[in-house]
């Protein structure tokens, strides 16, 4: 784009795009458009800005409130291990799975058990050797909520399948049918 000039006489004059002129001439004065240097930012800048940091926060506080009942959950494997311990030792002897936690001489259940555990048994539903870790309620979890570890002997060694009626999938660990 060129570059306007100012006329002697107004009326031929172009219109000044960067400052506002006034003609001598006729007295006549000519409004142009000027650029005005922004400081700081609009409401409605600051309002998009604000909405965008609270979406992102809510964001973050459910996805820290699923990673904290993921690890309630995950302890309850932790302190499920002495059992599956117990459970390995008593087929290796017997050549099967006990029926019940007195087979293997284990503690009872409710003394394997923490803030987030209310007791860890060992059952014959589905199958002998079932071990059952029962929650307390805590967000999403209610109480009583259960995970079954079900024994499986293959080719001498014993794979546990996880498995849950009771829990929401997206809590359970990624083994977990």
């Amino acid at each position: 784009m060129g570059r306007f000039y100012a006329r002697k006489h107004c009326i031929y004059r172009p219109i000044c795009r960067y400052r506002l002129e006034t003609c001598s001439l006729c007295i006549e004065t000519v409004h142009v458009m000027t650029r005005k240097h922004q400081n700081g930012y609009t409401l409605f800048e600051l309002v998009v800005a604000a909405g965008l940091f609270g979406l992102l926060s809510l964001l973050t506080v459910i996805s820290l409130q699923d990673y904290s009942l993921q690890a309630r959950i995950s302890k309850g494997l932790t302190l499920a291990y002495e059992v599956k311990v117990a459970v390995a030792e008593y087929y290796s002897r017997a050549g099967r799975f006990p029926a019940s936690g007195n087979a293997v001489s284990l503690r009872p259940g409710e003394e394997i058990a923490d803030d987030y555990v209310k007791s860890i048994s060992i059952g014959s539903t589905p199958v002998n050797g079932t071990i059952t870790i029962t929650y307390r309620a805590a967000g999403s979890i209610s109480e009583g909520d259960t995970l079954l570890l079900i024994p499986l002997s293959r080719a001498g060694r014993i794979d546990w399948v996880c498995r849950s009626s009771t829990l929401i999938d997206n809590l359970l660990p990624s083994y977990c049918a």
